[in-house]
């Protein structure tokens, strides 16, 4: 490749194409569920305060992962006191009641120049949107991972030997013990069995490697609320009152 080559510093750039997936989802339970999910290589997530947005790899200068709330987004940009027109609001609030009626929250990847440069993703035309889809499928990966859904409250041993996660009781429990311990805040050595309980744990959406928080999950609990995540197609009126508004 030439020295002079274009590259790509950042994407997306400000007005550039955002990779989205609109997701049809009771948020605020679900996007908590998602902030005690660490995704690959350990990047540990992050609720904020309002309990509207769980990011991921915040301050990175590689990457930045978000899912968010998209009508709350949309009812406190600073842009909707600017609107002119009846027109204008009209659409705004029809978009917003459709966001909150729907349940939509709205996933975001940003990709650094670090991480572009990185096995030269960097350069126009040397580079498909396909190449960045395992990076664009953590997400997914941690939604498959929450179970919520009836009020059925069953042991974690049970859970484990039910779904064929161990095949003995003993092992069960010995799993069932070490989520317990992290439940009462037990700090774990990060040695071989230590990774092994992970594992299972994990496929229960319950993962040690990050501190337990009461507030945001209960691992105890099978069946709470169900929650469908599908994706969601934009409304045929969207995008009809101008093209160049961003929302």
């Amino acid at each position: 490749m030439s020295g002079n080559q274009e590259k790509i510093h950042e994407f997306p750039e400000d007005d550039a194409l955002w990779f989205i997936k609109w997701i049809d989802e009771f948020r605020l339970p679900f996007l908590r569920g998602l902030s005690t999910q660490a995704l690959n290589r350990g990047k540990i997530p992050y609720l904020y305060p309002n309990g509207r947005t769980t990011d991921w790899n915040k301050g990175s200068s590689w990457r930045y992962d978000k899912i968010y709330d998209k009508a709350y987004d949309l009812a406190n940009r600073k842009k909707l006191k600017r609107l002119k027109t009846d027109e204008e609001r009209e659409y705004y609030k029809r978009l917003i009641d459709y966001c909150n009626e729907t349940g939509i929250a709205r996933e975001e990847h940003t990709f650094k120049q670090k991480f572009l440069s990185w096995d030269n993703f960097c350069f126009y035309g040397m580079v498909r949107e396909s190449d960045f889809d395992p990076y664009l499928n953590e997400i997914d990966t941690a939604m498959k991972r929450l179970e919520i859904a009836t009020f059925d409250y069953v042991s974690i041993a049970d859970q484990l030997l039910e779904r064929g996660i161990v095949k003995s009781r003993h092992a069960a429990n010995s799993t069932e013990g070490y989520a317990l311990k992290w439940m009462s805040g037990h700090a774990f050595q990060h040695n071989r069995q230590y990774y092994v309980h992970r594992a299972r744990l994990l496929q229960l959406a319950i993962d040690i490697s990050i501190q337990f928080d009461g507030t945001k999950t209960m691992p105890q609990l099978k069946r709470g609320r169900e929650i469908h995540v599908c994706t969601v197609l934009p409304p045929p009126w969207f995008g009809t009152l101008c093209r160049k508004c961003r929302v």
